[in-house]
C-alpha cells in the first residue's frame, strides 16, 4: 500500500558527555543550542551511492532530557503486504509484512 504525506514521530537519544556511535562527545549545552529553531528541516536517507535523498520534512523538533523529538511528514511510504484479490480486482484481505519509506 503506497501512501503520501505520512505523519511520523520519532525520538533520537543523544548521549550527553559520553561517546556516540561515531566516538564524538557532546555537551548538553551544545545540544540545546543546536536544536533551537530547526523546524522545517529535511528528513533524508542515503541511496546506494551514498548520496542524500530528501524523503520528508521535520515540521517540529525539540530537545528534552537527552532526547530529540521529531514530528514531520514522510512524502511517500506505506506497507508491504501479501494480498488476496477478488474477481473485481479489489483487495479483500491482506497480511502486513513490513513498513517502508520510498522516494
Amino acid at each position: 500500500m503506497r501512501c503520501e504525506n505520512i505523519k511520523v514521530k520519532f525520538s533520537i537519544p543523544i548521549p550527553i558527555n559520553k561517546p556516540d556511535s561515531n566516538g564524538n562527545i557532546y555537551t548538553e549545552e551544545a545540544v540545546i543550542n543546536a536544536y533551537k529553531n530547526i523546524n522545517n528541516f529535511p528528513i533524508i536517507k542515503f541511496n546506494d551511492k551514498g548520496e542524500e535523498v530528501v524523503v520528508g520534512v521535520a515540521n517540529k523538533v525539540d530537545y528534552s532530557n537527552g532526547i530529540v523529538n521529531v514530528e514531520g511528514i514522510i512524502y511517500y511510504g506505506g506497507t508491504e503486504e501479501i494480498v488476496k484479490i477478488n474477481d473485481e480486482n479489489k483487495i479483500t484481505s491482506f497480511e502486513i509484512s513490513s513498513f517502508g519509506i520510498s522516494e
